[in-house]
């Protein structure tokens, strides 16, 4: 007869905490993933810092569709704050709440939580931390995986 196995590791109920956004330039039809990972929930200072990296970092206009939660309207603020006097025009098209179904991203985090994170069991949180990075990393520009996010959140990319 077989044991149920047992997994020794240190226990901590310390986040590994990911933030993600899924972008598509019109123009040259390409989608990029960006991520960040930490040790900790991320916060309305620590959302709009990676929001500025994002919309800094993108050539043109950029559009964030964000879901609802609470840290996000802040982060919003103090973006649009930061960008109200230059060039790039940041817009924000707001999910409606418990609709996972139609952020993308949650399509990009399933395939690392659910199949390749599966029973993964870490030591501690700084290998938890490395390992989802290498799990989000060779998708960042992983063109039709993440094309197909859009398509199962079913939304259109136009050029």
């Amino acid at each position: 007869m077989g044991e149920t196995p047992f997994v020794e590791t240190e226990s901590s109920t310390d986040p590994v905490a990911v933030i993600s956004a899924l972008t598509y330039t019109p123009e040259t039809g390409d989608c990029e993933l960006y991520f960040r990972s930490q040790q900790d929930h991320f916060d309305g200072d620590s959302i709009y810092s990676f929001l500025r990296d994002v919309a800094e970092f993108r050539p043109h206009n950029v559009m964030f569709i964000l879901d609802n939660l609470p840290a996000h309207f802040p982060a919003v603020a103090q973006l649009r704050d930061e960008f109200a006097e230059t060039a790039t025009e940041v817009a924000v098209e707001w999910l409606p709440t418990y609709a996972p179904e139609l952020n993308p991203t949650e399509f990009v985090w399933r395939e690392s939580k659910y199949v390749e994170l599966a029973n993964y069991t870490p030591k501690d949180l700084d290998i938890l931390q490395r390992r989802v990075g290498q799990s989000l990393t060779p998708k960042q520009n992983h063109q039709s995986f993440l094309r197909s996010c859009f398509d199962f959140a079913e939304l259109e990319l136009r050029k």
